[in-house]
């Protein structure tokens, strides 16, 4: 894999992205004699590459105006003369133009002697500028004329990042691939590109396969293109503007009163708003792009601040340059990047500490595990200095429990005293989630602090934040197996109250697992997640639960009833995370295999057989109970139609499928299988789904299909999607076509008009010929066809004939 910076395609390949920018300013360039272009973009925006892409395009001789921040009323005349010199004038040469690139950030002086220069309509103008400037206002009256023209280049969309990325990369990315470079590059196109450079450098993109994909959390330890990112940093701002990034790059968010004393560092602040560099959220002050800060962060090239003194230098930035950190201040820095996923940059200041310090095992068994090598973790703890007491030995302790009975699955007893931890943990993996519920309360909230006195280690690990997180999630999904609902939700809502800012690297991945699993079982219309872990986290944690968060997101969707040809995308994704050795955490082979199975995918066929063969006895060889609830899931959909009672009958009085398992196969059951089961079956269905408290409408949709009404049937589920509109009831039977449905099903949810076009389409006749029958326009016709074929869930008038004459559409 080479490390070459990805080049532009003719026009940009970003250029691309803004086709219908590009189309207007090239007629308007060169539809104009003197034409004023202004193109508007935050930094890290294409602005400047926009604008030669277009000059390319049209021959245009670029002349450049104000390189060094100023423009003279001579500067000026000489630029024009250059320009309107005929002795350049010709078609080897090309037509000339001016280039005034960020005007917004001349000096007043040099303003007025732009505005002599735009008033003389003599020569053709380019111009850059950072979105809402005074500037941009500035130009409006030069834009209001037939002369101007003003673009503004907006921050790339989702969907644009992974067009780019299949160009830069040559094979298409995954969602996790594409969802973090998008975060961590703030849809700026030139970071974006400096990002893609970065993975393939130090090897954390993989694009060898069908699909680029991550291998690892990324190192962010490539300091060439961290210097172009800072070098591009310090040409767009003001020294004072570096000196405020540089500040939150080593120290995080601050509030803007601490962070802007004096009205030039305000300034400063607001100028680097309107670029895009920070956000501003209230009081508080942050970097806007994470690629920012992971290249001041790393960047060794000392420079000055704005008032002559030193600029500060992180704990990293010593290290790489080979410089002494301090123990207490690595330790502490070394936990904060453990804590945010940058593991790389952890093991550097490791490399500078104590070995012998058993801290430094701490944080490297933590990494370890987090990176999916649970035992590697282990080994690391039982290789180092035991510590004798302390905060650090109750963390060694409690990461020992979590890791070796959490993650590795060990059963019987700890060695050394059982902990609350470890006592759960063991009672969870050896019996049914309803034995761990009568042995064990859930704890006071009082009790659920997450940072109690001592501690072992700011940052990242403390004990207390290890127990608290792992019991509190363990508890919830515990409850939500067993179907005590009201005991999950007092957990879910702990954890949500605590954030997921205090939840250990080291067992993120396992808690958020837990976490979506719970609240599928609750209610599968919910999202995974609280919405604050989502879109308020670091992009390497959001990366480092992503597989396993994935896994549970298609599950969830089998369970709401999306038909599973259309999540076979989205499963080749993890498929190809997985095997690219991605950041997994805990996620096993397995769980991937499950979810094949369930959505019918090719891999789970030979390791478990075709869909319609019986899987007995799971749990044992699984050993996780949502694991074994997909493959009970799997057998109840895939199984024939005669065979789905038994199956009903066997689950009800299985003892070890756990309350809310059942209930959530039961309803995916029946919104997926209610209309080509006999009645026998579905009054079987119905008793069980009374049982479980399925929700209403799905209890009446079912009872309507007993009672052979389709009236009924049509009205229940309506109801359903307007009460439970993420929940998808299946009206028609898949591409198996197991048994045709009958006419008389199909007519009565139609009107009578609309069954009379029916009959004559189905007769053969043209829409023309149908409107002719009935005495009404064929644009009434047309109406009543997409009515039907919405009511009926077809596109097209085969599928309907296929519908009504197979039962089936194709």
């Amino acid at each position: 894999m080479t490390g070459a910076r990805p080049q532009a395609a003719p026009g940009g390949a970003d250029l691309m992205m803004v086709e219908a920018d590009w189309k207007r300013a090239l007629d308007h360039w060169q539809s104009r004699p003197a034409a004023a272009l202004l193109v508007e973009g935050e930094h890290g925006a294409p602005s400047e590459r926009f604008i030669q892409e277009l000059a390319r395009a049209t021959g245009t001789r670029l002349h450049l105006l104000g390189a060094d921040g100023r423009v003279t009323a001579e500067a000026v005349s000489t630029v024009v003369s250059t320009v309107l010199c005929p002795h350049l004038e010709t078609p080897a040469h090309g037509p000339g133009a001016v280039l005034v690139p960020g005007a917004d950030r001349l000096d007043t002086s040099s303003l007025t002697a732009l505005d002599g220069l735009l008033r003389q309509e003599r020569v053709p103008v380019m111009l850059t500028c950072w979105p809402g400037s005074d500037f941009g206002y500035r130009f409006a009256r030069v834009a209001g004329a037939p002369r101007g023209l003003r673009v503004s280049l907006d921050m790339l969309p989702v969907a644009a990042t992974q067009r780019l990325l299949t160009r830069l990369l040559g094979v298409p990315p995954t969602q996790t691939l594409t969802r973090y470079l998008h975060q961590v590059s703030g849809g700026h196109v030139l970071e974006l590109e400096d990002v893609v450079e970065v993975g393939l450098v130090e090897g954390w993109i993989s694009a060898a396969g069908r699909r680029a994909s991550i291998a690892r959390l990324p190192d962010w330890l490539d300091r060439r293109t961290a210097r172009g990112t800072v070098r591009r940093l310090r040409e767009g701002t003001t020294p004072v503007g570096l000196d405020v990034l540089q500040q939150l790059a080593e120290l995080g968010p601050r509030d803007l009163s601490s962070l802007a004393a004096d009205s030039t560092t305000r300034d400063a602040v607001f100028g680097l708003e309107a670029a895009g560099l920070v956000v501003l959220d209230r009081s508080t002050v942050g970097l806007s792009c994470a690629a920012h800060q992971h290249a001041l962060s790393c960047d060794t090239e000392r420079s000055e601040r704005s008032r002559g003194e030193p600029a500060p230098e992180s704990a990293l930035g010593r290290a790489l340059r080979g410089e002494p950190v301090g123990e207490e201040e690595g330790i502490t820095r070394a936990s904060q990047l453990l804590r945010n996923g940058l593991l790389s940059q952890m093991r550097v200041l490791l490399r500078r500490m104590d070995a012998h310090d058993p801290r430094v095992s701490c944080l490297e068994a933590a990494a370890l595990a987090a990176q999916g090598a649970p035992a590697a973790g282990l080994a690391v703890l039982d290789a180092g200095d035991p510590p004798v007491t302390g905060g650090v030995a109750t963390l060694a302790h409690e990461l020992r429990s979590f890791i070796r009975f959490g993650l590795l699955g060990d059963q019987g007893d700890p060695s050394g005293p059982r902990s609350d931890l470890s006592g759960r943990l063991c009672t969870f993996r050896e019996t049914r989630a309803t034995e761990y519920l009568r042995r064990f309360c859930a704890p006071a909230p009082g009790s659920w602090a997450p940072v109690l006195g001592d501690t072992a280690l700011s940052g990242d690990l403390q004990p207390l934040q290890v127990e608290t997180y792992t019991l509190l999630a363990l508890d919830a999904y515990a409850a939500a197996l067993a179907g005590h609902r009201d005991r999950a939700r007092t957990a879910l809502q702990a954890l949500e109250q605590f954030g997921e800012q205090g939840i250990p690297l080291v067992c993120l991945s396992w808690v958020a697992e837990r976490v979506s699993v719970a609240r599928v079982l609750l209610d599968a219309a919910d999202s995974l997640l609280p919405e604050d872990w989502t879109t308020r986290q670091v992009p390497e944690r959001t990366l480092a639960m992503a597989l396993a968060v994935g896994i549970v997101e298609v599950f969830r969707d089998v369970v709401r009833g999306v038909r599973p040809e259309s999540l076979h995308g989205r499963l080749e994704d993890l498929w190809s995370e997985f095997e690219a050795g991605g950041p997994g955490g805990h996620v096993t082979r397995m769980q991937l295999e499950a979810l094949d199975f369930l959505i019918d995918g090719e891999r789970s066929r030979d390791l478990i057989g075709p869909p319609g063969v019986a899987v007995t006895r799971v749990g044992e060889s699984y050993g996780d109970a949502w694991v074994t609830a997909m493959l009970g899931l799997a057998r109840l959909l895939h199984a024939p139609a005669e065979a789905v009672g038994s199956l009903v009958r066997s689950q009800t009085s299985d003892e070890a499928t756990v309350p809310g398992v059942r209930r959530l196969m039961l309803r995916c059951l029946a919104l997926r299988r209610a209309r080509e089961l006999a009645t026998t079956d579905l009054v079987l269905l119905l008793q069980a789904c009374r049982r479980v408290d399925v929700e209403e409408e799905i209890l009446d949709m079912l009872s309507a299909h007993i009672a052979g009404d389709a009236i009924q049937i049509r009205a229940s589920i309506q109801r359903l999607g307007t009460s439970h509109p993420r929940l998808h009831v299946w009206e028609h039977l898949d591409s198996s076509g197991e048994g045709p449905l009958r006419w008389n099903e199909v007519y009565a949810t139609l009107s009578p008009r609309e069954r009379e076009t029916v009959a004559l389409l189905m007769n053969g006749l043209r829409s023309a010929d149908v409107a002719e029958r009935l005495g009404i326009s064929p644009r009434t016709v047309q109406t009543h066809i997409r009515h039907v074929y919405r009511k009926l869930g077809v596109g097209s008038r085969t599928a309907l004939r296929a519908l009504l004459t197979r039962g089936s559409p194709r």
